[in-house]
């Protein structure tokens, strides 16, 4: 771009500063260009080449409609329609801010890649508006860093929606600010139901008060919760036992704001612990009777449990049926023969 120059025209101030701007159009990163009513280009700055791969020359002999994808192109002709034509035209005042929106530009390899446009209208002396000048800022990098971001953030939203268990999110005052769907298998609740509710509500009355003086002694602590198991009702009656971890976040003053955390479902768990540990008692509890003979044998009929009943029974203490065959001194061999058959084949205990 040149700028006439000439004794009487320019001085030699104005000269040096037209040098300098004339040399910070040719190296700026962005593509500076100016265009007329009829939107032709008077100028464009050869970071074109840096930007698109074209030359100068090579740019401005491609059509408008050519340069870019159809939306975007649609785009440009309804920006030029709804708020460039109306100022040249004198129907709308001058804007107070420039024009500014981002599209796809064909690049000359082929690519599509993202600039922003900045728009501003210049006047001449007599404040007519001549002629439109643009920015075309290379946004490509940050467009699909961010667009990875956001493919990013809906995979997470996806594995925290499909997660059979339940993630959540207290603020400060212990309210709920967000839940994954999976608060309803465990209190009958959708997601936003429990919005702005606090987790005690839904406590089991018995448990409710040393679980929630726990949670307080640990929050006041800005302490994480680990291995914090709680009892909830869901709205059926039924009660939930869940397995809750979760950690404090703060703001950038390192106050607490809240606490992110998982609940897992371990009441399935429980209710099998407590089956085991029945079976356990009721184990014990026969082993221990001297009225009932409890008699345990592994695969080679070999004795490997006798209790007092089993003593009184049989005559035979514990250590001497550990020695040898045991049951040999038991049972008469045709007893014994007979037996090893029935439970060596369970059909023939049936019936």
């Amino acid at each position: 771009m040149k700028f006439r120059e000439g004794t009487g025209l320019l001085n030699g101030d104005m000269q040096e500063h037209i040098r300098i701007f004339e040399l910070l159009i040719q190296h700026s990163p962005d593509v500076i260009w100016m265009m007329d009513p009829n939107m032709r280009t008077l100028f464009m700055s050869p970071s074109v080449e840096r930007h698109l791969g074209y030359t100068v020359d090579e740019y401005l002999a491609i059509d408008h409609e050519k340069r870019l994808p159809a939306r975007s192109y649609e785009l440009l002709q309804s920006i030029i329609k709804e708020q460039v034509a109306p100022v040249f035209l004198g129907e709308r005042s001058l804007p107070e801010d420039p024009i500014q929106f981002e599209m796809l530009h064909r690049h000359k390899n082929g690519n599509l890649v993202w600039g922003e446009i900045t728009l501003s209208f210049l006047h001449d002396e007599a404040g007519k508006v001549k002629w439109i000048m643009g920015i075309t800022r290379d946004i490509d990098a940050r467009k699909r860093a961010q667009d990875e971001v956001l493919k990013s953030r809906a995979r997470i939203q996806s594995i925290i929606n499909e997660s059979s268990d339940w993630i959540w999110e207290l603020d400060v005052n212990d309210c709920f600010t967000f839940s994954n769907n999976a608060v309803e298998q465990i209190l009958g609740l959708s997601a936003d139901a429990i919005l702005g509710k606090r987790p005690y509500d839904f406590a089991y009355e018995k448990t409710a008060e040393q679980q929630l003086a726990h949670f307080f002694n640990l929050k006041q602590a800005a302490m994480p919760l680990m291995n914090f198991k709680v009892t909830v009702q869901h709205i059926n009656g039924t009660l939930k036992h869940l397995d809750v971890k979760a950690d404090p976040y703060f703001n950038e003053d390192s106050t607490l704001q809240g606490y992110r955390g998982i609940c897992r479902d371990i009441t399935s768990g429980k209710a099998k612990s407590r089956n085991i540990e029945l079976l356990e008692k009721t184990h014990s509890s026969l082993i221990a009777n001297d009225d009932f003979a409890w008699i345990k044998l592994d695969p080679d009929f070999e004795i490997l449990e006798w209790n007092k009943g089993a003593i009184e029974m049989f005559g035979f203490s514990r250590s001497e049926t550990q020695v040898g065959e045991g049951l040999s001194k038991i049972f008469p061999p045709p007893q014994l023969r007979l037996l090893k058959k029935n439970f060596s084949n369970p059909e023939n205990l049936s019936g």
